[in-house]
């Protein structure tokens, strides 16, 4: 006999508890421009969302991800770099 273990509906996923608890966190970053992160979870990778000034911030967000998850999960990091002196 197989038992099929299926979440309650309404239950977040790994992913979506990790992009949700991350985007959290960096909105109370000490670091004001990665204030504004989005992470979203895709299937079983988080996507990094939004715009930062430098490639020094993308990385720094990244870095956070990377440190602070759990698992096997993927991380796209599609930040965009802004010029914000343009």
């Amino acid at each position: 006999m197989i038992l099929e273990v299926r979440q309650p509906r309404g239950a977040l996923s790994e992913a979506e508890r990790l992009a949700a608890s991350a985007t959290a966190q960096l909105r109370r970053s000490e670091y004001r421009k990665v204030r504004n992160v989005v992470c979203e979870a895709e299937g079983d990778q988080i996507v990094i969302l939004g715009k930062v000034p430098s490639f020094y911030h993308k990385q720094l967000a990244q870095s956070w991800l990377i440190q602070h998850a759990t698992g096997c999960l993927g991380i796209e990091n599609k930040l965009e770099i802004v010029d914000s002196h343009l």
